[in-house]
């Protein structure tokens, strides 16, 4: 996971191996990097080989800055892969 902030924009992408359909907490972004409010936003799960998996897969951004990456369903060497763009406080 990369972040950076650009004026009052905030552009995060993704892209690691997630096998498991457990939450996985990544951290708690910096307060300057928090949006001004929670959000869900869509994510590509793919297999091993590259391939889109017909599952879903998203990121949670709490406006407290808790970043939480989901996948509906387990794939061995699945990826999850994203990237979006929010305003700062």
């Amino acid at each position: 996971m990369a972040y950076r902030k650009i004026g009052f924009l905030v552009e995060m992408s993704w892209n690691f191996i997630q096998e498991s359909s457990q939450l996985w907490n990544a951290g708690t972004l910096p307060v300057e990097f928090r949006p001004t409010q929670s959000f869900l936003a869509p994510a590509v799960r793919t297999s091993s080989s590259g391939i889109v998996n017909n599952s879903t897969a998203e990121v949670e951004v709490q406006k407290s800055g808790k970043v939480v990456f989901i996948s509906a369903v387990a794939v061995s060497q699945g990826h999850n892969i994203g990237h979006c763009i929010w305003i700062a406080n």
